[in-house]
């Protein structure tokens, strides 16, 4: 474990994905402006988030005076691509727009690193997590996704998500990228919310 060190809930109960970090807890500023980003189309906030991430990332890189990360978040960065958790159709028909993928993009471009729009998709509609149980997000998540196999297959992928509470999307994304032939996903997400190791025990 080292370096990576694994927490008991996370030994019982893998995670389908190799790693998981949250650049923020979601409380105070980080959630008034996560979802000022992704309910009021607050799009402006989209290039912080993509700085901050890129800093987590790549804490070395010349463009960064003060060292806000002493080391990257990710240890061994080996990815192929940088996708995002996509949202449903019906979310994009009322938001006209998907957040994440707006910033997937723009990180993907100072990763120097492939942002593919449609290599994972909404396969179906589905019910939005806020709303439901840790237990029902689980089962409104499966068989959620689909993934462009060509674009997928042997390749090591980064997602990234806008918070984390239970893992469920996040988890049915991974196993559909794994079955189109990913050889490892990591997670990154902007916020983690508080409650998240209460229900990796609820889990258990």
């Amino acid at each position: 474990m080292g370096e990576d060190p694994i927490c008991q809930s996370c030994l019982l109960t893998p995670y389908p994905f190799r790693r998981l970090r949250s650049l923020f807890e979601y409380s105070d500023v980080a959630e008034k402006l996560i979802k000022s980003f992704k309910y009021d189309g607050r799009r402006e906030i989209c290039q912080g988030f993509v700085q901050i991430a890129h800093e987590a990332l790549e804490p070395n890189h010349p463009r960064y005076s003060v060292e806000r990360f002493r080391n990257p978040i990710f240890p061994r960065a080996d990815w192929d691509l940088v996708i995002a958790l996509p949202s449903s159709r019906s979310t994009l028909k009322t938001r006209g727009y998907s957040h994440m993928t707006l910033l997937t993009t723009k990180l993907g471009k100072m990763l120097r690193l492939p942002a593919p729009r449609n290599a994972l998709t909404s396969r179906r509609a589905r019910r939005a997590q806020v709303e439901l149980s840790p237990d029902a997000r689980w089962t409104n998540m499966r068989h959620a996704f689909d993934a462009s196999e060509s674009q997928i297959k042997n390749r090591t992928v980064l997602l990234i998500d806008d918070v984390i509470t239970t893992g469920a999307s996040l988890s049915a994304a991974t196993l559909t990228l794994q079955q189109s032939g990913a050889l490892v996903v990591d997670i990154l997400t902007l916020a983690r919310s508080k409650q998240f190791h209460r229900h990796r025990l609820h889990q258990l």
